[in-house]
């Protein structure tokens, strides 16, 4: 009995807000079955090179790669795959099916409304382990901050930008972005689960800030879809902080 192939591929796991991008197959034994979009990681590419690639040539799209998620192996009857997956986000341009038959946006909490490929159901126990939520900080998370390291740490961004139709004002040892006309500076961060819920109980969600559902702008001109809290209180007295004041310093 000879020996399988091995192959090894790359998946993005594309997140807008608590929704998923799922593709599906239109070829082959599994045609109509549902997988995450990628592919081969070619000779001299890195596993983020070879995602990127995979993208563009499939859905004629630039994505921010971010972090690693998992790496699932298994045995299809005629060949042994190993699949690294990373958690991404969609740039400026659209998704397009160059390849795919099909394409949905699905919930996070209700992946398997599909009929997933052995391989992919292998990475939807990963991601049920442990989602994540794009986060804008713009006040004391940010890098480096006073609540960065408890709270953060030791994530990194996955972009710097600005977010319109809010303010930003001077409440003393922290900041707040209320409705209105105006930018804010910040940064973006992708959260786990349980990250998500710690910060909830930081920014005392519902009572002194509530999640909103915005655009950050970055330089290169993308947008990305994140979280940020909205201040509930009262502004009146308080400094605003001019665009070329921001990002938050205190």
């Amino acid at each position: 009995m000879s020996e399988k192939k091995n192959i090894h591929v790359v998946a993005a796991l594309i997140v807008r807000g608590q929704q998923i991008f799922a593709t599906q197959r239109g070829y082959g034994p599994y045609k109509d079955w549902w997988e995450f979009p990628g592919g081969k990681i070619e000779a001299g590419e890195t596993p983020q090179e070879a995602l990127k690639r995979e993208i563009r040539e499939e859905l004629a799209a630039d994505i921010t790669v971010g972090a690693f998620c998992t790496q699932v192996v298994y045995d299809y009857p005629e060949f042994h795959l190993i699949m690294d997956c990373y958690w991404a986000q969609e740039g400026a341009d659209s998704l397009q099916l160059l390849e795919h038959e099909a394409a949905r946006w699905l919930p996070m909490e209700d992946l398997r409304q599909v009929q997933w490929l052995p391989a992919d159901l292998l990475v939807l126990e990963a991601i049920e382990n442990d989602s994540v939520f794009p986060i804008f900080a713009y006040g004391t998370l940010m890098t480096g901050r006073r609540n960065y390291g408890s709270y953060l740490a030791p994530l990194e961004p996955i972009c710097e930008g600005t977010v319109s139709g809010y303010r930003l004002f001077d409440l003393g040892s922290y900041p707040g972005a209320i409705p209105g006309d105006g930018l804010v500076k910040g940064q973006v961060f992708l959260v786990n689960r349980a990250q998500f819920i710690r910060l909830d109980w930081l920014e005392e969600e519902g009572l002194l800030y509530r999640r909103e559902w915005v655009r950050v702008f970055t330089e290169d001109q993308r947008e990305v879809p994140a979280y940020l809290y909205r201040y509930l209180g009262n502004t009146t007295g308080k400094k605003e902080i001019a665009l070329d004041e921001q990002p938050y310093k205190g």
